[in-house]
């Protein structure tokens, strides 16, 4: 079937030239690229979203802790109310609502222990405060593969399997911010969302023109947590395996494989746009979906249930509503990435 999108096919070669003429002035100095005091990881991807890019950033977030290194996660926070800088989370406690911050950086705040993580639209100048409030040992850049005002010291890049092995167009046509080609920029390339060794072994032989070290990965659920209160639960005690599914993320299809592969019978799916911020009429919704389907429990995912938290809480608490927590299991090349994680970090 031809995607209704494939009408802007002509529009895409306006956008390669676009982007070509912008990664030839980064080249060429003539767009200028800041440094920072401190050694910079950027973390991001050439395709607009639904890469599993904050469970790996959780992951280098978190390992970077493990390695005793004080790590402040950047973001520009995208979908947010609030503009300029802002702090998120200062290691120790929460310092913005989902709402002023985002959903995604509230998100990882909660998931990596003792990270400042902070926003600002401006990352060179975001990066520039928190390195002075905060004196971090490593900045970790979320979603900065395009953002080329800010030096790095490993430029990781994620790319879905699905996204090699069958192809995609450039925006608007498709998903891709930037050309195939532009992965030669890249320090090292994590092929996400793999569903078996097999299909990373095809990824991999298509991504092997680049001569860059690969690594792959498969998103995988960690269990449940109550949405209310955060805390993780044993499955044991949730009431019941049949689900409505609440999410609102760039891939609603991989959350929906989450449930199943926790065991849940998924009887409505509610999928909303990306980012999108609950509002009343939305949890009335979800709560007649919940009745009608004589469902056992509401399912949502982690960036969505920090939306839900934050706004509706009364409807959170007053019914049963578990967050689907997402981990990912490396496939091939988890020394590969842990070993540049330490070199650039210098532990």
């Amino acid at each position: 079937m031809t995607s209704p999108r494939s009408i802007l096919i002509p529009l895409a070669g306006p956008y390669e030239a676009a982007v070509a003429v912008r990664n030839w002035f980064f080249e060429k100095g003539i767009l200028r690229v800041a440094s920072m005091d401190v050694p910079v990881i950027s973390v991001g991807n050439i395709a607009a979203g639904g890469t599993g890019k904050t469970p790996f950033v959780a992951f280098a977030a978190s390992f970077l802790r493990q390695l005793g290194a004080r790590v402040a996660i950047v973001s520009r926070g995208y979908g947010r109310r609030s503009k300029g800088y802002l702090v998120v989370s200062n290691g120790r406690q929460r310092c913005a609502e989902p709402w002023n911050g985002g959903d995604e950086p509230a998100e990882l705040a909660e998931a990596v222990d003792g990270a400042i993580v902070a926003v600002g639209e401006r990352r060179v100048e975001a990066m520039q405060q928190v390195t002075r409030a905060f004196h971090p040992d490593v900045i970790v850049l979320d979603d900065a593969f395009q953002h080329r005002y800010a030096a790095r010291d490993l430029d990781i890049v994620l790319v879905t399997a699905a996204e090699i092995i069958r192809g995609d167009r450039l925006l608007p046509a498709g998903n891709r911010r930037e050309p195939l080609s532009s992965l030669r920029r890249a320090d090292l390339i994590v092929v996400t969302r793999c569903r078996n060794a097999e299909e990373f072994e095809t990824a991999r032989d298509r991504l092997s023109k680049f001569n860059k070290p690969i690594a792959g990965v498969r998103t995988t659920p960690t269990g449940l947590s109550r949405t209310a209160t955060g805390d993780m639960v044993e499955q044991g005690s949730v009431p019941g395996r049949t689900a409505v599914l609440v999410s609102g993320v760039a891939n609603p299809a991989a959350v929906a494989q989450s449930a199943a592969d926790l065991g849940f019978v998924v009887a409505e799916h509610l999928r909303y746009r990306d980012h999108h911020w609950f509002i009343d009429a939305d949890v009335r919704e979800i709560g007649a979906a919940f009745r009608r389907r004589a469902a056992h429990v509401i399912l949502t995912t982690a960036k969505d249930a920090v939306r839900l938290r934050s706004r509706h809480a009364d409807f959170v608490a007053a019914h049963p509503v578990y967050t689907i927590r997402i981990g990912i299991e490396f496939l091939s090349g988890r020394e590969i990435v842990e070993r540049v994680l330490r070199k650039v970090s210098g532990r």
